[in-house]
């Protein structure tokens, strides 16, 4: 199939969800969007928004190999292979934890009120040059992207990354059960969602709960400088894991030494890793990110890669799509402009660290600056005060 791997059998997905089918069929990838399905995919019918179920023909018709589903439209041909289920998030749910339980591979867990994302994309890019890594797409990081990329990793995998969000009380557990991970990473703790909790201590408890699903004898990597640091210490020792500490602070494990930002182009940073002094560049901007840089540093040592093998590739890597990306636009009066990206930010945490960030970014002469925010949302009654700097 073009290159692809074989991902599931009918009998592996069969096997996995309970679900009766009555055509053999090979599934190539997993997809819940009629809109993005490949040759050989299976197309989950999910029921949200919009019910998946009448658009299995549109998913067909882009050449998915068979749907999961509850019921069967009229008008698909009828030896297109759906396999019938009760229900297609429960079954969805079913193939993750298949494929987490024939997987072979070191998986880490991430999840923060900010920064998830930024360290899930840091991991893959290096990781990548490792072995066979796998890592959400976008910010697929609620019930139902967790799943399916759990659901998408190939057999092979030698690492696997996962970032987990949550906007409500008992999301985290969920997902952290589904995921287990070798490592969890939980990167700071801030007002994300606040409207949803009656304080930040109601946040911390929720991201803390990503320690109970990380295997025995596993690893939590934690945030020296955060303010629930030593409640978060706490929750892994009970689960007798191994901490390791990342941050400004100097009891960080894994500290950032030196941030210095070289004329706007490139960032110039030094960690102390474990005592041993460690200095490269990037592209990636904020004192903000250089922490996200060392909690990546943290995951590499407990995988046993040295850090300084993997200097090059930070090098390399470039922000991701809406966190700080920069990028010079020139107007008919040849006027220049620094466009910088921080659309996808959103709480009280990110849009300090963004802000910062651009201010960073010094202009060409006679130039503007403009940054692209997103807008704080779920703060609940701190909203005012959050949105004005007071809280």
């Amino acid at each position: 199939m073009d290159n692809k791997k074989l991902l599931w059998t009918y009998a592996g997905v069969t096997s996995a969800t309970g679900g009766t089918v009555y055509k053999p069929f090979d599934i190539y990838g997993v997809s819940i969007d009629s809109r993005s399905v490949e040759k050989g995919d299976l197309f989950v019918a999910l029921k949200a928004d919009r019910d998946g179920h009448y658009f299995i023909k549109n998913a067909m018709q882009r050449g998915a190999a068979a749907a999961l589903a509850v019921w069967k439209p009229k008008n698909l041909p009828a030896d297109f292979p759906v396999v019938y289920v009760k229900n297609t998030l429960h079954a969805l749910r079913a193939i993750a934890a298949a494929s987490r339980v024939r997987s072979q591979a070191k998986i880490v867990g991430v999840t923060g009120s900010a920064g998830k994302t930024t360290v899930k994309e840091i991991l893959k890019f290096v990781l990548e040059r490792q072995g066979t890594t796998h890592a959400a797409e976008k910010s697929y990081n609620n019930h139902w992207g967790v799943p399916l990329t759990l659901s998408r990793m190939p057999a092979d995998a030698e690492y696997g990354v996962f970032e987990m969000g949550m906007n409500k009380p008992g999301e985290i557990e969920g997902l952290t059960g589904l995921v287990r991970p070798h490592i969890a990473v939980i990167t700071v703790i801030g007002a994300a969602h606040l409207g949803n909790f009656d304080d930040i201590s109601g946040i911390a408890a929720e991201k803390s709960d990503i320690i109970k699903g990380v295997v025995e004898g596993g690893c939590a990597i934690l945030n020296a400088d955060d303010q629930f640091f030593e409640f978060l210490s706490e929750k892994a020792a009970e689960r007798q894991l191994k901490v390791i500490s990342f941050g400004k602070s100097e009891r960080a494990d894994i500290r950032l030494v030196e941030y210095d930002n070289q004329n706007g182009e490139k960032v110039r940073l030094n960690f102390s890793v474990f005592g041993q002094s460690l200095t490269f560049t990037v592209r990636l901007f904020g004192e903000h990110n250089a922490v996200n840089i060392a909690a990546v540093l943290a995951v590499l040592t407990e995988l046993g890669i040295s850090p300084a093998d993997c200097a090059e590739a930070f090098a390399d890597f470039n922000p991701p799509s809406g966190r700080g990306e920069t990028v010079q636009l020139q107007n008919a009066k040849g006027e220049v402009y620094n466009l910088i990206d921080e659309s996808y930010n959103a709480n009280p945490l990110s849009m300090r660290a963004a802000l910062g960030n651009a201010a960073l970014v010094t202009p060409e002469k006679d130039g503007r600056k403009i940054a692209v925010i997103g807008e704080m949302r779920e703060l609940g009654k701190e909203s005012a005060g959050l949105h004005a700097g007071r809280a």
